[in-house]
């Protein structure tokens, strides 16, 4: 693609965080860089504490399992990744469906309210594509009403606040993740848990490695003991080098939201001429953007499928994120019957347009151009 959907933003200390690991030549697994790593996490978004793992999914599987939601109805959005829904049945839960509000495509509060039931354990939403959903603050008090626990699938919102609260302030548990393509990255692959209980905080470090409990004060490599195991658990653990260049990315953060903020701001004026052809990503009043996608909405289906294929034929990356998981092939075995229409309405008109922080000006007036000729020719 002439004009990529993403590229990875780094700086030079990043890289050479990453080589001091190397030329340690000890400790690529479990040094003090994921402790560095998991407190600076925790600082900044003021959360009492942070548990890295090596992938977003990862961090939600272990969420789920640490809360334990076996045999459990778990609501979670259709108009998500997959990752939303297959983790909860991999921990043994129940995938209850709620349909999106089609503002800031989080959950809806009114299809939530009417999906809990005597069974449910907890709710999962969506903050998607860097801003925080509108119904998130509301959504958090319903669980609390209901004695549920309240989640968040924040893997692309990192550093995006709602009334002051940093993202993942005011729920039970939130992941992040750190792929190549989020706000930070850990040089690949990464996640993490934050949470405010020290009990949830506590079983997601057991799990993530073999479920085994460390002699106080040292980690499994720094011991010629062996441990005990206190239940079955993954090898979940992010290796050192990729805490150490997410460490660096995380001294960055602002420089790179205010980059991506400005790359957002251009699009917001250029597309501004769209009119009511296509809605652009505006966070809601108090809310704040950090724009790890760029995502519009056109009026009608059929249109976004011409912007779509005049941008590819023109060398422009734009995907669909998402199409609705419960008509997935797997999951509309499970939900014949069942009807989202917000979802399935978003999943035929967004389109995802490209968005990193050295997007380049040009490259984005391409980008308008492309789209304005298609909606205004």
């Amino acid at each position: 693609m002439k004009i990529p959907g993403f590229k990875s933003y780094y700086q030079e200390d990043d890289v050479q965080a990453v080589i001091d690991v190397i030329r340690r030549g000890m400790y690529w697994a479990d040094g003090p860089e994921i402790e560095r790593a998991e407190s600076g996490i925790a600082e900044y978004l003021g959360i009492k504490n942070c548990v890295l793992l090596n992938s977003g999914t990862s961090a939600l599987f272990t969420l789920l399992k640490a809360i334990d939601v076996t045999g459990k109805d778990v609501i979670v959005p259709s108009f998500t990744f997959i990752a939303t829904a297959n983790t909860v049945e991999l921990a043994g839960g129940r995938v209850v469906f709620a349909d999106s509000e089609q503002d800031t495509y989080g959950l809806s509060i009114e299809d939530v309210i009417a999906k809990i039931g005597p069974n449910t354990k907890a709710i999962i939403n969506i903050n998607y594509a860097g801003s925080i959903s509108r119904n998130a603050l509301h959504i958090a008090k319903v669980a609390r009403d209901h004695g549920i626990l309240f989640l968040e699938d924040s893997a692309q919102s990192f550093g995006a606040t709602a009334d002051n609260k940093q993202v993942g302030s005011y729920s039970d548990g939130a992941i992040f993740s750190f792929c190549q393509n989020k706000i930070i990255t850990a040089l690949g692959e990464g996640g993490a848990i934050v949470t405010n209980s020290d009990e949830i905080a506590g079983r997601a470090k057991l799990f993530r490695s073999h479920g085994r409990a460390d002699t106080p004060g040292k980690k499994h490599f720094e011991t010629i003991s062996d441990n005990d195991y206190l239940f079955p658990g993954h090898n979940f653990r992010m290796p050192s080098a990729s805490a150490a260049f997410l460490s660096s990315q995380l001294s960055h953060i602002h420089d790179n939201l205010s980059r991506r903020r400005h790359v957002a701001s251009i699009y917001n004026e250029l597309l501004n001429e769209a009119g009511d052809y296509l809605v652009r990503p505006v966070p809601s009043e108090g809310f704040s953007h950090c724009y790890q996608m760029y995502t519009v909405r056109f009026g009608s289906g059929g249109l976004r499928d011409r912007v779509r294929k005049k941008l590819i034929e023109s060398g422009v990356m734009a995907r669909c994120y998402f199409e609705p998981l419960h008509q997935k092939k797997y999951y509309a075995s499970k939900n014949q019957d069942l009807s989202l229409p917000v979802a399935e309405d978003l999943g035929r008109r967004v389109l995802t347009l490209p968005m990193y922080p050295e997007m380049r000006e040009e490259d984005i007036r391409f980008v308008c151009g492309i789209i304005k000729d298609v909606v205004l020719g």
